[in-house]
């Protein structure tokens, strides 16, 4: 392509559209910030509830196996008591049914780890060092 001459005409117009590149450029990148932002925000909150939940699930959890320890114990003796009754006895079906329904929330919740490493969230007793 042979050099033609520019004149002054020509060379401000050729810097005008690169101005005006530089403007659609910039906007065009404003514009990509801003859904990066509105992105990272909806992510920021979403992983927030689903934070809460596994707290409000961990803390479920941590209920449940307070709670199979004595609910073992309230099953074991009411067994015993319905074992020791005569089988015509009403109140032999009574503790029958308390048996049954223990038994039923015993199937469904956690079962504990006999031992956990220390942190925070230790909960179960942890093994003597011998002192």
């Amino acid at each position: 392509m042979p050099d033609l001459p520019v004149d002054a005409r020509d060379a401000a117009l050729l810097a005008l559209a690169h101005l005006a590149a530089l403007c659609l450029d910039r906007d065009r990148h404003r514009t990509l910030a801003r859904d990066a932002s509105r992105s990272l925000d909806d992510l920021e909150r979403r992983l927030l509830g689903a934070e809460h939940r596994a707290a409000g699930g961990e803390l479920a959890v941590e209920i449940g196996r307070e709670l199979r320890e004595p609910l073992t114990g309230i099953a074991g003796l009411a067994s015993r008591v319905a074992e020791s009754l005569e089988p015509d006895d009403s109140r032999r079906s009574l503790l029958e049914r308390v048996v049954e329904e223990a038994g039923a929330w015993l199937a469904w919740s956690p079962r504990r780890k006999p031992w956990r490493k220390g942190g925070p969230r230790t909960w179960s007793r942890t093994p003597s060092t011998g002192s």
